[in-house]
């Protein structure tokens, strides 16, 4: 690939197949997803929505852990005065109580993984969505999400992420 001279509105880039001639523009724009994830008020919202969700579930497993450390410190007082048959017994209930805190955990993590992956795929459609009515008028042929480490380089005269910004907030009713 050769790269054209630069243009302000779009990065023209001509293509060339070996000694064919044959040639294609095409137009590159990118944003940047960590600026659109902190202005975008709809992800601003999923965020505290996520944040909410785990601190009742975690306040939940919290509970359940401390339910689980007061029996069996109730058990491991009375062990002294406790029948072979009893001291099993207790056993037997701690063992119980602790796998079923761990698959609560288990759960909680699976539950939090997957609601804040089902919030996270709606703010990526909405940004899909938005990007493809954004692109009728702009005509570029690849918009990628600039991440660390993805790209080296970069011009910013090809950041389009204070238009999607603007654009997607426009779109956006928060609810109050």
């Amino acid at each position: 690939m050769i790269f054209s001279e630069k243009h302000p509105e779009k990065n023209n880039v001509k293509q060339t197949s070996g000694t064919a001639a044959a040639s294609q523009n095409f137009s590159i724009a990118y944003f940047e997803m960590d600026s659109l994830e902190n202005n975008f008020d709809y992800i601003k919202e999923l965020m505290t929505n996520i944040s909410d969700k785990e601190r009742k579930l975690v306040g939940d497993l919290t509970s359940l852990q401390k339910k689980f450390q007061n029996r069996a410190g109730e058990l491991q007082q009375r062990a002294q005065t406790m029948t072979q048959s009893e001291g099993e017994a207790a056993n037997r209930e701690i063992m119980d109580m602790d796998q079923r805190l761990k698959e609560r955990k288990n759960q909680i993590d699976q539950e939090l993984f997957e609601y804040k992956n089902s919030l996270l795929q709606d703010a990526r459609n909405k940004i899909e969505n938005y990007l493809k009515d954004y692109n009728k008028q702009k005509g570029y042929s690849y918009i990628f999400s600039y991440e660390p480490g993805f790209i080296y380089y970069r011009d910013s005269i090809y950041n389009i992420t204070p238009d999607l910004v603007r654009g997607l907030n426009g779109l956006y009713k928060p609810k109050k």
